[in-house]
Protein backbone atom coordinates (compact mmCIF):
# COMPACT_ATOMS: atom_id res chain seq x y z
CA UNK A 1 0.00 0.00 0.00
CA UNK A 2 3.30 2.28 0.44
CA UNK A 3 3.99 2.28 -2.73
CA UNK A 4 0.79 3.69 -4.01
CA UNK A 5 0.87 6.77 -1.99
CA UNK A 6 3.22 10.08 -3.31
CA UNK A 7 5.52 11.27 -0.33
CA UNK A 8 4.33 14.08 1.74
CA UNK A 9 6.43 17.07 0.25
CA UNK A 10 8.04 18.96 3.43
CA UNK A 11 7.87 22.93 3.62
CA UNK A 12 11.26 24.76 2.41
CA UNK A 13 12.02 27.46 4.35
CA UNK A 14 15.06 29.78 4.33
CA UNK A 15 16.44 33.29 3.81
CA UNK A 16 15.81 35.89 1.05
CA UNK A 17 17.93 38.90 1.07
CA UNK A 18 16.20 42.23 0.22
CA UNK A 19 17.38 42.55 -3.09
CA UNK A 20 15.12 39.95 -3.94
CA UNK A 21 11.32 41.25 -4.96
CA UNK A 22 8.10 39.45 -3.74
CA UNK A 23 5.93 37.94 -5.74
CA UNK A 24 2.59 37.87 -5.91
CA UNK A 25 2.11 33.82 -5.69
CA UNK A 26 4.03 33.61 -2.59
CA UNK A 27 3.19 33.12 1.23
CA UNK A 28 4.67 35.89 3.10
CA UNK A 29 5.62 38.95 1.27
CA UNK A 30 7.83 41.95 2.61
CA UNK A 31 9.43 45.06 2.15
CA UNK A 32 10.31 48.20 3.52
CA UNK A 33 10.30 51.94 2.15
CA UNK A 34 9.90 55.22 3.53
CA UNK A 35 7.46 56.67 5.72
CA UNK A 36 7.34 60.05 6.80
CA UNK A 37 11.12 59.98 7.92
CA UNK A 38 11.06 56.48 9.05
CA UNK A 39 11.56 53.49 8.00
CA UNK A 40 8.72 51.00 7.99
CA UNK A 41 8.67 47.22 6.97
CA UNK A 42 5.22 45.91 6.54
CA UNK A 43 4.07 42.31 5.59
CA UNK A 44 1.14 40.56 3.73
CA UNK A 45 0.21 37.12 4.42
CA UNK A 46 -1.08 35.60 1.74
CA UNK A 47 -1.81 32.17 3.58
CA UNK A 48 -4.87 31.51 5.50
CA UNK A 49 -2.90 30.03 8.16
CA UNK A 50 -0.38 31.84 10.46
CA UNK A 51 3.31 32.16 9.54
CA UNK A 52 6.45 33.20 12.41
CA UNK A 53 8.63 35.64 10.60
CA UNK A 54 12.44 36.17 11.70
CA UNK A 55 14.29 39.69 10.69
CA UNK A 56 17.61 40.42 10.97
CA UNK A 57 18.73 43.92 10.56
CA UNK A 58 21.60 44.96 9.20
CA UNK A 59 23.35 48.51 8.40
CA UNK A 60 21.69 50.10 11.23
CA UNK A 61 23.87 53.33 11.73
CA UNK A 62 21.43 56.15 12.08
CA UNK A 63 18.32 54.27 13.04
CA UNK A 64 16.67 53.16 16.15
CA UNK A 65 14.52 50.15 16.44
CA UNK A 66 14.53 46.27 17.40
CA UNK A 67 17.11 44.08 18.34
CA UNK A 68 17.81 41.20 16.44
CA UNK A 69 16.44 38.62 15.57
CA UNK A 70 12.99 39.72 15.79
CA UNK A 71 10.44 37.54 15.93
CA UNK A 72 6.60 38.33 15.06
CA UNK A 73 3.93 35.83 13.81
CA UNK A 74 2.27 37.04 10.57
CA UNK A 75 -1.42 36.92 10.37
CA UNK A 76 -3.12 36.64 6.95
CA UNK A 77 -3.52 40.05 5.28
CA UNK A 78 -1.37 43.12 5.26
CA UNK A 79 0.32 45.11 8.51
CA UNK A 80 3.14 47.01 9.93
CA UNK A 81 5.85 44.87 11.48
CA UNK A 82 7.88 47.48 12.44
CA UNK A 83 9.20 51.11 11.89
CA UNK A 84 12.86 51.91 12.83
CA UNK A 85 13.14 55.73 13.28
CA UNK A 86 15.58 57.57 11.38
CA UNK A 87 18.04 60.01 12.91
CA UNK A 88 17.43 62.52 9.77
CA UNK A 89 21.28 62.60 9.10
CA UNK A 90 22.44 59.27 8.05
CA UNK A 91 22.04 59.02 3.94
CA UNK A 92 21.47 55.28 3.75
CA UNK A 93 18.60 52.79 4.41
CA UNK A 94 18.96 49.77 6.77
CA UNK A 95 19.19 46.31 5.18
CA UNK A 96 17.73 42.73 6.18
CA UNK A 97 17.63 39.23 5.60
CA UNK A 98 14.66 37.04 7.27
CA UNK A 99 13.24 34.03 6.94
CA UNK A 100 9.96 32.42 7.50
CA UNK A 101 7.99 29.20 8.82
CA UNK A 102 4.13 28.11 8.57
CA UNK A 103 3.01 27.70 12.29
CA UNK A 104 3.06 29.87 15.61
CA UNK A 105 5.71 29.16 17.54
CA UNK A 106 4.26 31.10 20.64
CA UNK A 107 1.06 28.37 20.28
CA UNK A 108 1.82 25.06 22.68
CA UNK A 109 0.72 22.15 20.28
CA UNK A 110 -1.65 20.24 22.78
CA UNK A 111 -0.11 16.48 21.71
CA UNK A 112 -2.94 14.91 23.82
CA UNK A 113 -5.76 16.01 21.99
CA UNK A 114 -8.07 13.32 20.87
CA UNK A 115 -8.34 13.10 16.64
CA UNK A 116 -11.10 11.47 14.63
CA UNK A 117 -10.38 8.82 12.26
CA UNK A 118 -10.23 10.11 9.01
CA UNK A 119 -13.53 7.71 8.12
CA UNK A 120 -17.54 8.06 8.91
CA UNK A 121 -18.40 7.20 11.84
CA UNK A 122 -19.19 3.19 11.81
CA UNK A 123 -16.54 2.31 9.04
CA UNK A 124 -13.42 0.70 9.36
CA UNK A 125 -9.80 0.79 8.93
CA UNK A 126 -5.68 -0.32 9.32
CA UNK A 127 -2.58 1.61 9.47
CA UNK A 128 0.98 1.80 8.26
CA UNK A 129 3.36 4.09 9.32
CA UNK A 130 5.38 6.09 6.88
CA UNK A 131 8.83 4.41 6.15
CA UNK A 132 10.14 8.08 5.74
CA UNK A 133 8.60 9.96 8.46
CA UNK A 134 7.81 7.87 11.62
CA UNK A 135 4.92 10.88 12.74
CA UNK A 136 2.63 9.91 9.12
CA UNK A 137 0.17 7.29 9.10
CA UNK A 138 -1.40 5.34 6.15
CA UNK A 139 -4.84 4.78 6.28
CA UNK A 140 -5.63 1.77 4.55
CA UNK A 141 -9.45 2.38 3.48
CA UNK A 142 -10.50 -0.44 1.18
CA UNK A 143 -13.07 -1.19 4.19
CA UNK A 144 -14.60 2.51 4.24
CA UNK A 145 -16.40 4.76 1.98
CA UNK A 146 -14.79 6.72 -0.81
CA UNK A 147 -15.25 9.70 1.40
CA UNK A 148 -11.93 11.11 3.57
CA UNK A 149 -13.21 13.25 6.89
CA UNK A 150 -11.31 15.87 8.92
CA UNK A 151 -9.60 14.35 11.95
CA UNK A 152 -9.76 17.78 13.75
CA UNK A 153 -11.30 21.27 13.05
CA UNK A 154 -9.50 24.04 11.29
CA UNK A 155 -8.77 26.01 8.03
CA UNK A 156 -7.42 24.91 4.96
CA UNK A 157 -4.42 26.35 4.21
CA UNK A 158 -3.35 27.50 0.59
CA UNK A 159 -0.85 25.24 -0.88
CA UNK A 160 -0.18 26.96 -3.80
CA UNK A 161 1.83 29.14 -1.98
CA UNK A 162 5.16 29.10 -3.12
CA UNK A 163 8.08 29.11 -0.26
CA UNK A 164 11.03 31.37 -0.04
CA UNK A 165 14.54 30.16 -0.54
CA UNK A 166 18.08 31.30 -0.63
CA UNK A 167 17.78 31.04 -4.46
CA UNK A 168 14.53 32.84 -5.56
CA UNK A 169 10.73 31.85 -4.52
CA UNK A 170 10.57 28.01 -4.42
CA UNK A 171 7.33 26.20 -6.21
CA UNK A 172 6.53 22.69 -4.78
CA UNK A 173 3.58 20.05 -5.72
CA UNK A 174 1.57 19.81 -3.50
CA UNK A 175 -2.07 19.92 -5.43
CA UNK A 176 -2.61 16.41 -3.68
CA UNK A 177 -2.33 17.46 -0.28
CA UNK A 178 -4.84 19.28 1.89
CA UNK A 179 -3.59 21.06 4.64
CA UNK A 180 -5.76 21.94 7.92
CA UNK A 181 -4.43 24.84 10.50
CA UNK A 182 -5.70 23.87 13.21
CA UNK A 183 -6.61 26.06 16.60
CA UNK A 184 -3.07 25.39 18.83
CA UNK A 185 -1.03 25.90 15.39
CA UNK A 186 -0.58 22.21 15.01
CA UNK A 187 -1.25 21.08 11.46
CA UNK A 188 -2.69 17.95 10.01
CA UNK A 189 -1.83 16.97 5.71
CA UNK A 190 -3.94 14.79 4.47
CA UNK A 191 -1.77 13.28 1.23
CA UNK A 192 -3.97 11.70 -1.26
CA UNK A 193 -2.41 10.26 -3.91
CA UNK A 194 -3.35 11.79 -7.83
CA UNK A 195 -4.53 8.07 -8.53
CA UNK A 196 -6.72 8.07 -5.46
CA UNK A 197 -8.19 11.77 -5.74
CA UNK A 198 -11.33 12.10 -7.47
CA UNK A 199 -12.72 15.00 -6.17
CA UNK A 200 -11.39 17.46 -2.91
CA UNK A 201 -14.36 19.01 -1.15
CA UNK A 202 -12.70 22.12 0.68
CA UNK A 203 -10.54 24.88 -0.56
CA UNK A 204 -8.10 27.19 1.09
CA UNK A 205 -9.85 29.75 3.28
CA UNK A 206 -12.67 26.87 4.10
CA UNK A 207 -13.59 26.02 7.73
CA UNK A 208 -13.41 22.27 8.60
CA UNK A 209 -15.35 20.68 11.35
CA UNK A 210 -14.09 17.19 12.43
CA UNK A 211 -15.77 14.47 10.97
CA UNK A 212 -16.33 17.29 8.11
CA UNK A 213 -16.14 15.39 4.11
CA UNK A 214 -12.62 16.57 2.60
CA UNK A 215 -12.35 14.89 -0.27
CA UNK A 216 -14.17 11.50 -2.36
CA UNK A 217 -11.97 8.84 -3.35
CA UNK A 218 -11.49 5.64 -5.49
CA UNK A 219 -9.92 2.32 -5.46
CA UNK A 220 -6.56 1.82 -7.54
CA UNK A 221 -5.52 -1.51 -8.91
CA UNK A 222 -1.34 -1.38 -9.41
CA UNK A 223 1.27 -3.65 -9.93
CA UNK A 224 3.70 -3.90 -6.63
CA UNK A 225 7.19 -3.15 -7.70
CA UNK A 226 9.14 -5.91 -8.63
CA UNK A 227 6.92 -8.24 -8.02
CA UNK A 228 3.68 -9.81 -10.08
CA UNK A 229 1.54 -9.13 -6.95
CA UNK A 230 -1.54 -6.91 -7.65
CA UNK A 231 -2.14 -4.40 -5.57
CA UNK A 232 -5.82 -2.80 -5.02
CA UNK A 233 -7.38 -0.36 -2.58
CA UNK A 234 -8.00 3.03 -1.28
CA UNK A 235 -5.43 5.10 1.30
CA UNK A 236 -4.38 8.24 1.99
CA UNK A 237 -1.51 9.16 4.48
CA UNK A 238 -2.11 11.71 7.22
CA UNK A 239 0.74 13.60 9.20
CA UNK A 240 0.18 15.79 12.11
CA UNK A 241 3.16 18.48 13.45
CA UNK A 242 3.93 22.26 13.95
CA UNK A 243 6.34 24.93 13.62
CA UNK A 244 9.04 24.10 16.31
CA UNK A 245 10.13 26.91 18.10
CA UNK A 246 13.81 25.29 18.81
CA UNK A 247 14.10 24.80 15.54
CA UNK A 248 13.34 27.80 13.79
CA UNK A 249 15.61 29.60 16.25
CA UNK A 250 18.49 27.99 15.60
CA UNK A 251 17.56 28.57 11.68
CA UNK A 252 16.89 25.37 10.32
CA UNK A 253 16.17 25.30 7.10
CA UNK A 254 13.29 23.13 5.25
CA UNK A 255 10.98 20.92 6.38
CA UNK A 256 13.14 20.21 9.63
CA UNK A 257 11.66 23.55 11.22
CA UNK A 258 8.47 21.14 12.12
CA UNK A 259 8.19 18.41 14.57
CA UNK A 260 5.72 15.81 14.11
CA UNK A 261 3.82 13.29 16.48
CA UNK A 262 1.28 10.41 16.06
CA UNK A 263 -1.62 11.82 18.08
CA UNK A 264 -4.20 9.37 19.86
CA UNK A 265 -7.56 8.98 17.67
CA UNK A 266 -10.36 7.85 19.06
CA UNK A 267 -12.32 4.62 18.05
CA UNK A 268 -14.96 2.04 18.94
CA UNK A 269 -12.53 0.48 22.03
CA UNK A 270 -11.60 3.82 23.53
CA UNK A 271 -8.60 5.86 23.11
CA UNK A 272 -5.26 4.79 21.40
CA UNK A 273 -2.70 4.57 19.65
CA UNK A 274 -2.84 3.18 16.61
CA UNK A 275 -0.76 -0.33 15.85
CA UNK A 276 -0.27 -1.85 12.30
CA UNK A 277 -2.13 -5.11 11.68
CA UNK A 278 -5.46 -4.02 13.72
CA UNK A 279 -8.83 -2.50 12.46
CA UNK A 280 -10.13 0.15 13.76
CA UNK A 281 -13.78 1.17 13.58
CA UNK A 282 -14.37 5.51 13.49
CA UNK A 283 -16.71 7.23 15.86
CA UNK A 284 -16.99 11.08 17.50
CA UNK A 285 -18.13 12.04 20.67
CA UNK A 286 -19.52 15.00 21.77
CA UNK A 287 -16.72 15.95 23.65
CA UNK A 288 -14.31 15.81 20.55
CA UNK A 289 -16.94 17.43 18.23
CA UNK A 290 -17.06 20.71 20.81
CA UNK A 291 -13.44 20.46 21.49
CA UNK A 292 -11.93 23.34 19.50
CA UNK A 293 -15.67 25.59 19.32
CA UNK A 294 -15.96 28.31 21.80
CA UNK A 295 -18.66 28.04 24.80
CA UNK A 296 -21.11 29.87 22.06
CA UNK A 297 -20.53 27.57 19.11
CA UNK A 298 -20.98 24.14 21.92
CA UNK A 299 -23.78 25.86 23.15
CA UNK A 300 -25.20 26.66 19.38
CA UNK A 301 -24.09 22.78 18.72
CA UNK A 302 -25.52 21.16 20.97
CA UNK A 303 -28.88 22.43 20.66
CA UNK A 304 -28.88 21.71 17.11
CA UNK A 305 -28.07 18.39 18.20
CA UNK A 306 -31.34 18.00 20.73
CA UNK A 307 -33.69 18.85 17.70
CA UNK A 308 -32.79 15.77 15.37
Amino acid sequence: MKKLLLSISALSLAQISQAQLPAPNIAVEFSGAWENNNYVYKTKNNDFCDYTISVNLTNMVGFDGPSSPYVAIVRRGESKLMTLKWDGMTLNSPSYTYYEGRGNIYEKPDVGFVYALPVKQGDSVQVVPKSDRDYTLIFALSNASDTVYACREGIVCDNSLSDHTSKGNAKYDRSNIITIYHKDATMADYDIGKAFLVKQLVFPGDIVKMGDPIAVIKPVTMTKPGTDKTLHGKAISVGIYFLDKNKFANEQGGGGRQTGFVPVFHTAAGDVKLAPKTTYVGGITDQMATSDMSKREKERYLKDKAKK
